[in-house]
């Protein structure tokens, strides 16, 4: 080819890259305007409310807003906190009943056009009044040296005071060596494995706080612990610990206090989750459902922990480990005197029980 023909290819070349080129750049530049005037249409080209609807609105709105605000009276809330909270009201027991009466009793005085209470039937978990849960420390000829039954001093002479459990924990006795595992979290795990520390066959004793107490019997389980016992030290929930300084004369907790609550994962009913446990409901098997705890579970106050706390042998603790008992942290397992063990007997049960949901409407207008 001559070298004029080769001029002639490589300006048509030139001319047809040159012709894309453009014809790219015009519909790049014709989809940002088409994009722009979207944004400014959608923005400004708001369809006319009909004519007094913003006033109507307003209006009732700010009338019912008046009638509220001057409805409420600190003296009111105070007085209905009184009455919920004047004696224990375990759900599914008369004491609850009577207070879901109360609550559509003032509901109704209050002029609510309608008050309803909505029955559910769900797996509920108590402890027996006659057998109470115990942890204890036994020596090597199985004689108990110390027992955690006790009623809590600072609430002896309130009638119908619920005694410590952790709702949900399968009954049962357990019997073994004692390992302390701080918070009881995965990464408390690690650390003990680091340390060739195992608590697999063990019993764990674990102080509350900083993940959920259900997670801490959970993770306990996976590692192979045969029960649990939690408790509240006084480096997380009390500033003091003399008489003088906890409750009932200050907020702080006394050494007797335990910390109730449950250890099922879930949120709701476990037999019926994810939707409403009407009577005709369909329900999981108890023994099939995976959120509901397999090691039994026991709260005890942080004077009853010390007795196990301070028998622990072993390594110390690190320093992100220790409490404020007055005793030196040790992981354990086992105890300084050959053949002392714990025993946890748990006697909690579970059972099917009706709770309500008290409902007041008030109907509006069109």
């Amino acid at each position: 080819m001559s070298s004029m023909g080769r001029l002639d290819q490589e300006d048509n070349n030139y001319k047809s890259s040159s012709s894309r080129k453009v014809c790219l750049i015009s519909l790049l530049v014709v989809g940002i305007l088409a994009f722009v005037v979207g944004i400014l249409i959608g923005r400004f080209a708001a369809c006319p409310e009909p004519e007094g609807a913003d006033r109507r609105i307003q209006d009732g709105d700010q009338e019912i807003a008046d009638i509220l605000i001057q409805s409420i009276e600190a003296k009111n809330i105070e007085n209905n906190l009184r009455e919920i909270t004047r004696k224990p009201h375990i759900a599914g027991e008369q004491a609850d009943y009577d207070l879901v009466d109360y609550l559509k009793k003032k509901l109704t005085e209050y002029g609510l056009d309608s008050v309803k209470a909505a029955p559910y039937e769900v797996l509920l978990s108590y402890p027996d009044p006659n057998k109470p849960n115990s942890v204890q420390i036994l020596d090597g000829t199985n004689n108990t040296v110390f027992d955690s039954v006790n009623a809590e001093s600072n609430f002896s002479t309130y009638e119908g005071v619920v005694p410590p459990f952790n709702a949900y924990s399968p009954a049962g006795e357990v019997q073994g060596e004692l390992v302390y595992v701080n918070y009881g979290r995965v990464e408390d795990y690690n650390y003990l494995e680091s340390v060739n520390i195992s608590v697999k066959g063990k019993i764990v004793i674990s102080r509350y706080g900083s993940i959920f107490r259900g997670s801490k019997v959970d993770i306990a389980a996976r590692h192979g612990a045969l029960g649990v016992i939690l408790y509240s030290d006084p480096a997380d929930y009390a500033l003091y610990q003399d008489e003088e300084h906890v409750y009932p004369h200050t907020w702080w907790l006394p050494p007797t206090g335990a910390q109730r609550g449950s250890i099922a994962r879930g949120t709701g009913d476990p037999l019926t989750p994810g939707y409403p446990a009407t009577r005709t409901a369909y329900r999981h098997d108890e023994n099939d459902t995976e959120t509901l705890p397999i090691i039994p579970a026991h709260p005890i106050g942080y004077g009853a922990a010390r007795h196990f706390l301070e028998q622990l042998t072993g390594p110390e603790v690190p320093e992100s480990w220790r409490g404020a008992l007055n005793l030196t942290y040790r992981f354990g397992p086992g105890f300084n005197s050959s053949g002392w063990s714990v025993k946890m007997s748990i006697t909690t049960s579970n059972s099917l029980r009706r709770i309500h949901n008290v409902i007041g409407i008030i109907r509006g207008e069109s």
